[in-house]
């Protein structure tokens, strides 16, 4: 199975080609510039630097948010429109759960945070058990000294991701 992952959810374009559970190519821009322009572009250099066609794709996935408003909604339609012209499944997937993922490592709390301005921040409260991780506290909108205190009466480690 070859996934193409797409993540417009914030500042960072992310672009992903995977075979089963490896990643083969992806394409990173932390510019902070018109994601509706730069987009559909760097799928098709990423295709074409793996020597690959849009009809060799099996399933698109892709960031729902939290994030952008208008960044999500660049995402989910490039999404949308290539599963449907391609007739292959689409996956949407939690922009901080995916952060989340990267912090399978450490034994503790993990807070995956995106800054939402005016003092608040778009996170979420995760760990990893047996291997899986799972969501200990849902994804949400919340002023970030209002998250530090949660997190404070918790009393366990906790790793931030942003």
């Amino acid at each position: 199975m070859t996934i193409l992952a797409i993540d417009t959810s914030n500042y960072t374009l992310g672009i992903a080609l995977l075979r089963e559970d490896t990643v083969i190519a992806e394409h990173m821009t932390y510019l902070k510039k018109n994601h509706s322009v730069r987009a559909m572009p760097a799928v098709h250099s990423l295709l074409n630097d793996c020597d690959m066609t849009p009809q060799d794709l099996s399933k698109i996935v892709v960031a729902k948010g939290p994030g952008s408003y208008t960044g999500v909604r660049i995402g989910v339609t490039l999404a949308k429109t290539l599963a449907w012209s391609l007739h292959i499944p689409i996956a949407a997937v939690s922009s901080l759960e995916t952060l989340a993922a990267n912090g399978r490592h450490f034994d503790g709390l993990i807070s995956p945070i995106f800054d939402a301005r005016r003092g608040q921040v778009y996170t979420g409260l995760y760990e990893y058990k047996n291997g899986l991780l799972e969501q200990v506290v849902p994804d949400q909108n919340v002023m970030l000294a209002e998250w530090l205190e949660m997190l404070k009466e918790k009393d366990r480690p906790v790793l931030f991701l942003g």
